[in-house]
């Protein structure tokens, strides 16, 4: 049964700007790239830090690789902060 707020199909046309879409799709796509590089440098680091730091189990080992991470995302929102104090994002 047909009411009248059934919108159909064939009536809707949505107006998309191609350009924009695009650029948001390769932001995106970048974001993941780039979370998936920092996995890589953290695990090409793991048996220097492994060492140095005299980890013995995997609770151990796992906690370091994830606080380098942790790390990261607290540097990033402090870079943040530091920005928006310093009149840098005008």
């Amino acid at each position: 049964m047909i009411t009248a707020t059934t919108v159909q199909s064939s009536n809707f046309k949505a107006d998309l700007n191609l350009g924009y879409v695009w650029l948001i799709s390769m932001f995106a796509a970048m974001g993941g790239l780039l979370f998936g590089w920092d996995w890589v440098v953290v695990g090409g680091a793991k048996p220097f830090f492994q060492r140095y730091l005299e980890l013995t189990s995997g609770a151990q080992i796992g906690w370091a690789n994830s606080c380098t991470l942790i790390g990261c995302l607290f540097g990033a929102l402090a870079a943040d902060l530091l920005t928006k104090q310093t009149g840098a994002t005008r």
